[in-house]
């Protein structure tokens, strides 16, 4: 779930000398990944983390995409990016 990631991370900045800013937008597929690295470079981010476009299906945990779509954004924010890239792959341990 986003809600818990987000936490995670919010907690994670209350907690050390690393600030976090989660940040939602709405874009199209075609031109989120310039929205993206946009917003990063405003920011002055030194790191952008995105979610793995594969989830894990429960009945059997197989990876699976949803959306092809997420993964072409995350190709190209791995290349357009002005800072380091983080894939995160949620597989829901400890949830």
């Amino acid at each position: 779930d986003k809600d818990n990631i987000v936490v995670a991370f919010e907690a994670y900045g209350q907690l050390s000398k690393v600030a976090v800013q989660p940040m939602t937008a709405i874009s199209n597929f075609a031109d989120m990944h310039e929205d993206i690295c946009t917003m990063a470079a405003q920011k002055r981010a030194a790191i952008i983390i995105l979610p793995f476009h594969k989830h894990l299906r429960p009945s059997d945990g197989v990876l699976e995409s949803h959306n092809p779509g997420f993964r072409t954004v995350n190709q190209h924010v791995l290349l357009y990016a002005p800072c380091s890239v983080g894939i995160l792959i949620d597989r829901g341990i400890g949830i």
